[in-house]
C-alpha cells in the first residue's frame, strides 16, 4: 500500500507541475502573445481555389464559426486565448452595389434607340410584302453573310460556353469547327436548291413536296424549339444587365424582347439583316477587346495564362471514350453537325 501511495503522489506531483507549466506558458499570457491565425478565406466553387478575404475590420479568432444568415452570414468569433472567448459577432452581407456609370448608360440608350430607328427607317422603304420578307433583293451578299453568322451568335455563345470552358476544358471546341464543315454542303447544294425553287423558307418547300400538314408540323416544332431557346438567350444577358445596372431581371427581359420585336416587325428582313450586321460587329469587337483586356490585366500576361492553362489541363479537347452521356468527341461532332445543318440550311 505504501508503494502505491508513493506512485499516486508522484503522479499527482507530475500533473500539478504540468499544470503550473501550462498556466505559466498559456493562462498568464496576454491575448496578443497568442499567434492565432486571423485570416478569413473564401472558396471559389468554379476554380476550386481558396483566396484570402480582406478582413481588416474583423480578424478571425480560434474556433471562429460562420453561420448562414439572410443575404450573408454571422461570423461568431472564438477564443482570444485558451478559455477566454470574445463577445464579437459580425454580420457579413454578400452583395455588390451595381455601378454602371453615365457613359455606359448613354451608350446603352443610344444603342437601343438606334435599333428602333433602324426598324422605322426600313419601314418607310417597304412597298410590298416582298420587300418585307425578302428586302426587295436590295441586301448585299456580304451583309447577308454577316447576318447569318451573327444570327447564330447569342448569349449562349458569349456567356454559357465560355463559362463551361472556364470550369472544365476545351471539349466543346470541335462543335464550333463543325460550322466550317457544314458550310460547303450548304453553299454547294442547299442554297442553290432552294434558290431554283424560288421559296422563302424550307417549310414552304415541305408544303410543295408533301402537303400543308407536314409544313405546319415542322413549323410548329421549330417554333417550340426557338421559344425555349430564346427564353435562355434572353435570360443570360438579362442576368448580366441586372447585375451591372440594378434593373429588375424581368424588366430587362421584357425590355430586350419588346425592342427586338418592334424593330423587326416594323423594318422586316432588311431591319433584321442590318441589325445583325451592327450587332455582329459589336459582339466580335467586344470579344476581341475582352481578350486584350484579360491578357493585359493578368500578371505575367500571355505566358502566365498559357502556363496555368497547360498545368490545369484546360486545353484537353478530345475524349475518345464511347460514353454517350459525356461530351465525348463523337457526341460533340455529331451534335454539332446536326445542329449547324439545321441552323444554316
Amino acid at each position: 500500500m505504501r508503494s502505491g501511495n508513493k506512485a499516486k503522489e508522484r503522479g499527482d506531483s507530475l500533473a500539478y507541475n504540468t499544470f503550473l507549466k501550462w498556466k505559466k506558458d498559456y493562462l498568464l499570457k496576454e491575448a496578443k502573445d497568442y499567434k492565432f491565425n486571423d485570416k478569413v478565406l473564401s472558396f471559389n466553387t468554379i476554380t476550386k481555389k481558396w483566396a484570402i478575404v480582406d478582413s481588416t475590420s474583423y480578424a478571425a479568432k480560434a474556433s471562429t464559426v460562420l453561420v448562414p444568415y439572410k443575404q450573408g452570414g454571422l461570423l461568431i468569433n472564438g477564443e482570444l486565448k485558451p478559455g477566454i472567448r470574445t463577445d464579437e459577432v459580425y454580420q457579413i452581407t454578400i452583395s455588390a452595389e451595381p455601378f454602371f456609370g453615365w457613359t455606359n448608360w448613354i451608350v446603352l440608350v443610344l444603342y437601343l434607340v438606334g435599333m428602333l430607328y433602324l426598324g422605322y427607317y426600313f419601314m418607310k422603304k417597304e412597298q410590298s410584302t416582298n420587300d418585307f420578307f425578302t428586302g426587295g433583293g436590295r441586301i448585299p451578299w456580304w451583309a447577308a453573310g454577316i447576318s447569318i453568322f451573327a444570327t447564330m451568335l447569342s448569349a449562349i455563345t458569349f456567356m454559357a460556353i465560355p463559362a463551361k470552358v472556364y470550369a472544365t476544358d476545351w471539349k466543346y471546341f470541335p462543335m464550333a469547327v463543325t460550322i466550317l464543315v457544314m458550310a460547303f454542303p450548304v453553299i454547294k447544294y442547299y442554297l442553290p436548291f432552294f434558290r431554283r425553287l424560288n421559296v422563302t423558307t424550307a417549310y414552304e418547300y415541305l408544303e410543295v413536296r408533301f402537303n400543308y400538314s407536314t409544313r405546319f408540323l415542322a413549323s410548329f416544332l421549330f417554333i417550340v424549339f426557338m421559344v425555349a431557346r430564346m427564353a435562355l438567350v434572353l435570360f443570360l444577358p438579362s442576368l448580366a444587365l441586372t447585375t451591372v445596372t440594378g434593373i429588375d431581371i424581368y424588366m430587362c427581359i421584357i425590355l430586350m424582347g419588346v425592342i427586338t420585336l418592334i424593330y423587326c416587325t416594323m423594318g422586316g428582313v432588311e431591319a433584321v439583316v442590318w441589325g445583325d450586321v451592327i450587332q455582329g460587329i459589336v459582339l466580335m469587337g467586344g470579344a476581341i477587346l475582352a481578350v486584350v483586356f484579360l491578357v493585359s490585366g493578368t500578371e505575367g500576361g500571355w505566358n502566365t495564362i498559357m502556363q496555368i492553362s497547360i498545368s490545369e489541363e484546360k486545353f484537353k479537347m478530345f475524349d475518345w471514350s464511347w460514353d454517350l452521356s459525356k461530351a465525348t468527341i463523337w457526341v460533340v461532332v455529331l451534335g454539332g453537325l446536326a445542329n449547324n445543318l439545321i441552323s444554316y440550311s
